[in-house]
């Protein structure tokens, strides 16, 4: 209750007494605990999470140290990812779940774990990453990059909107969410991922190309 009321006040501030504390509140409650906890990461600052991030894997993960350390600006800038804003991203509750969160950014931990969408066909798939490898330009902002997904998923017969798909799912082989799920287990290895857009803004094109290229040769 104190939390809800101040939300940005120091905990320290906190009249702390063991006579107050709920059997059934999150100190108790593993996952309540977890959703607090993901509250107040939500509301720190990129730089905040990266230098805690950092002393935490100093001690316990020296790969993800290194690999956050060697380049700053491009950890603050994954970390800045839905940062901010009304509402931000809340992914992280504990400092060991970034390797997970963030781990696909580098080639020494990216792996893909996901599979393809079960209802896009293997030829269709080879398309989207072939033709998407063709238009793809890390400089298109959101609109721009969303509107060039748009346009490949109808010409490959999928529907520009779920809502359309839905309606009339007969007309169609999917919709665009479906297509864009295809690039992202391509490009981030998984199903859920921050904004995609924005990861491949980060990666850049090489990167990107290269991601690409590695998911149509495991088509093959």
């Amino acid at each position: 209750d104190w939390r809800r009321a101040n939300p940005e006040a120091d905990a320290e501030k906190f009249p702390f007494s063991y006579k107050k504390m709920n059997p059934a509140g999150s100190l108790f409650d593993y996952m309540k605990l977890c959703d607090v906890s993901k509250d107040v990461i939500s509301r720190m600052s990129a730089e905040e999470v990266y230098n805690d991030i950092l002393q935490w894997a100093k001690e316990y993960d020296e790969t993800l140290f290194s690999l956050l350390n060697r380049d700053p600006g491009k950890s603050l800038a994954i970390l800045s990812i839905g940062r901010g804003g009304k509402k931000p991203r809340k992914d992280l509750a504990k400092w060991n779940e970034v390797r997970s969160y963030l781990g696909f950014f580098y080639d020494e931990m990216f792996s893909v774990n996901d599979p393809m969408p079960e209802n896009v066909s293997r030829e269709d798939v080879l398309s989207i990453l072939q033709r998407y490898r063709d238009i793809f330009d890390p400089a298109d902002e959101s609109d721009v990059w969303f509107e060039k997904i748009t346009d490949l998923a109808t010409q490959l017969g999928f529907a520009a909107k779920p809502r359309e798909f839905k309606e009339n799912p007969e007309a169609f082989k999917g919709h665009v969410g479906d297509v864009s799920m295809v690039l992202r287990v391509a490009v981030t290895g998984k199903t859920a991922s921050p904004d995609l857009c924005s990861v491949m803004k980060i990666l850049g094109k090489d990167h990107v190309i290269k991601r690409l290229d590695l998911a149509i040769q495991s088509m093959h």
